[in-house]
């Protein structure tokens, strides 16, 4: 058996020897929301491409997917080895792939993540993708809330008659028909069980094609918890006529 002479050398071997591996995160891609698709005929056909350490180690879809449309991914994604991990969002075509973005997930810090897909929008009637994401490892769990819509007031409606959804975190939650200007629903939501940040979406739905009103996101405070807010929903470009909506919700732990 060898042994080590030198005290400087013995040390360095034991603490690489007493280090500990670092624990490896787990990545979920949650949902994909569309606001705005591409300018071909037809809905989009929506491939996701998945890299770590610049190889390809997953190819998700194709997914159709119309203005208005939520793809819930729920798609974990091996990285024992904690590389940075690259997410390509491309329009598939049978001649050559549009590539609609790109986002980079790193291992720290953990979380849950919401990212346009591309990062920067050329302008209002550009192609418009978010990416849905959360980074956790055992160390620390993601602290769920639950958020309920309590009442939604039409200030000004689109058209005569409104039909109107609202998603929460790219999901369903609450929708109502024959909405016109100057009514108000009450009729609360069931709760959604939400982490932090939330997103809220309202659209006027129309056939494939869903008009998007508005986006709202915050994150979650000690000061919102229990407690019922409001935020008003506006659009008057880049649809057909005006939209103003009110939405009251209740956000609790």
């Amino acid at each position: 058996m060898k042994v080590y002479q030198n005290p400087i050398i013995l040390l360095f071997v034991l603490s690489i020897l007493a280090f500990p591996a670092a624990d490896a995160v787990n990545i979920t891609l949650t949902s994909l929301m569309c606001y705005k698709d591409t300018a071909e005929v037809g809905p989009d056909h929506v491939m996701v491409k998945i890299y770590a350490n610049s190889r390809l180690i997953e190819s998700v879809g194709p997914e159709i997917m119309y203005r208005g449309w939520t793809w819930h991914l729920n798609q974990d994604i091996p990285n024992p080895h904690n590389y940075d991990v690259t997410v390509t969002l491309l329009e598939d075509d049978s001649v050559k792939d549009d590539e609609l973005g790109t986002v980079t997930i790193r291992p720290e810090p953990t979380g849950v993540f919401i990212r346009n897909l591309p990062d920067i929008l050329a302008s209002e009637g550009t192609t418009h993708y978010t990416l849905s994401y959360e980074v956790t490892d055992e160390t620390t769990p993601i602290q769920q809330y639950y958020v309920k819509i309590m009442s939604v007031k039409c200030n000004d409606a689109q058209e005569a008659r409104d039909e109107i959804k609202i998603l929460v975190n790219d999901r369903d939650l609450w929708s109502a028909e024959n909405f016109k200007t100057g009514q108000t629903k009450d009729t609360p939501s069931d709760y959604l069980q939400v982490t932090s940040p939330v997103k809220i979406d309202v659209f006027e739905e129309d056939g494939l094609y869903d008009d998007h009103i508005g986006t709202y996101e915050f994150d979650i405070t000690r000061e919102m918890l229990r407690k019922t807010r409001s935020h008003t929903f506006s659009r008057d470009s880049g649809i057909t006529g005006d939209a103003t909506y009110t939405v009251s919700f209740f956000v609790g732990s």
